[in-house]
């Protein structure tokens, strides 16, 4: 406050948010009169702070928006969803609003653009996304919106009233135990590493980047238990990169392993002391367990094993079967033998139990049992005549 031209002047201050270098921005403007004058002037400028109307958004592309997001708050994400995420802005997001300010970005439109990308009529998508994928989409825009919000970039966010496709409950199709098993004796009688990964996938669910991590001093083969606490995968600013991190779910467990699957661990690692002597040197117990170096030094890239199996796959007829596909079989197969879901749900180390519950149908004979048995229960049909 102070003296003007005109009688008390007072100084008045507002933030209207964070610019693009991350720093608070703020908003000064002086006004000659009275108290309430003031007072009044500020409210109006409070209220048009809110609305964005103060705000940088008038300045920033999707593209800008884009950057200062990516900046701020993928550090933490995984590498795998960093390339992910990257993937979806490269391809999808940008190319079609990357140019456009965001404030001129309208729910409408991005109800349209979500129906084209299902229909396959999007300019960046040649055939149609499934429902899943779209969300996956529109779950990164919102994200990205939502910060512009908090940054006082906009008064709301158009993702926010917008509504995406519905995704479809997960379905799959476990592989067989009689295509395990012939997949398990093929990869046998070819690749012993390769047997050994596929049978610890079956026998314990681990998703192929927990396998590929696998070290040696995670197993207790006198115990017969593993304890599955890292994965891998490929550096997102460098795809040769191959780097060490936690599992999906961040979570630790220690599993217990079957009779076979330690026997066929042991008939790996009495193979793998013998490579490393041949070479040499020595096997740690830091040593990956699957690893194309003598002495277990760094581990297989990630998608090593997928190449090996889609290869071993095709000359067994099983190319419906992913490598993901072991870990499915594991859950539907203790899910059909009566295992709980709870426990179905600690080996697999899933986050909730709604996810587990894809395993709860389990296989079409367990199903024909059950119906046999009600068929068994109820009155017998009446035979007329």
């Amino acid at each position: 406050m102070r003296k003007g031209r005109r009688g008390t002047a007072y100084q008045l201050v507002v933030y209207v948010g964070v610019d693009l270098d991350g720093k608070d921005r703020y908003l000064y403007e002086t006004i000659e009169g009275s108290r309430r004058d003031a007072e009044d002037r500020l409210a109006q400028l409070v209220t048009d702070a809110k609305a964005g109307r103060l705000g940088p958004s008038r300045a920033v592309s999707v593209s800008a928006l884009a950057d200062a997001w990516w900046e701020s708050s993928t550090g933490q994400l995984s590498p795998n969803t960093r390339i992910g995420y990257r993937g979806v802005l490269d391809r999808h997001i940008l190319p079609t609003f990357g140019k456009r300010r965001i404030d001129k970005v309208k729910p409408a439109e991005l109800d349209r653009w979500y129906a084209q990308l299902a229909a396959g009529t999007a300019a960046t998508s040649r055939k149609p996304m499934r429902a899943q994928s779209v969300r996956n989409v529109h779950n990164l825009l919102s994200g990205m919106f939502a910060t512009a919000v908090r940054w006082g970039w906009l008064p709301v966010s158009p993702v926010s009233k917008t509504r995406p496709p519905r995704g479809a409950s997960m379905t799959f199709d476990a592989p067989e135990p009689a295509d395990v098993a012939r997949a398990l004796a093929a990869a046998e009688a070819e690749d012993p590493e390769l047997h050994a990964f596929l049978r610890f996938s079956a026998a314990v669910g681990t998703r192929r980047s927990e396998t590929s991590a696998l070290q040696w001093r995670d197993l207790d083969l006198e115990a017969g238990e593993v304890v599955v606490r890292r994965a891998l995968a490929h550096d997102d600013r460098d795809p040769r990169i191959v780097v060490v991190k936690d599992t999906k779910t961040h979570a630790t467990a220690r599993l217990a392993l079957d009779d076979d699957t330690v026997a066929v661990l042991r008939t790996l690692r009495a193979r793998n002391v013998q490579n490393a002597l041949a070479c040499g040197v020595g096997l740690a117990d830091d040593a990956f367990v699957f690893s194309p170096d003598p002495a277990g030094a760094r581990p297989w890239p990630v998608d090593h094993f997928s190449r090996q199996w889609t290869r071993l796959r095709a000359t067994l007829g099983l190319q419906h079967v992913r490598l993901h596909d072991f870990r499915h079989f594991h859950g539907t197969e203790l899910a059909a033998a009566g295992v709980p879901m709870t426990t179905v749900r600690d080996r697999l180390r899933h986050s909730n139990l709604r996810t587990t519950s894809i395993y709860a149908h389990g296989r079409r004979a367990a199903d024909q049992a059950a119906a046999e048995a009600i068929g068994r229960a109820l009155p017998k049909k009446l035979t007329r005549g």
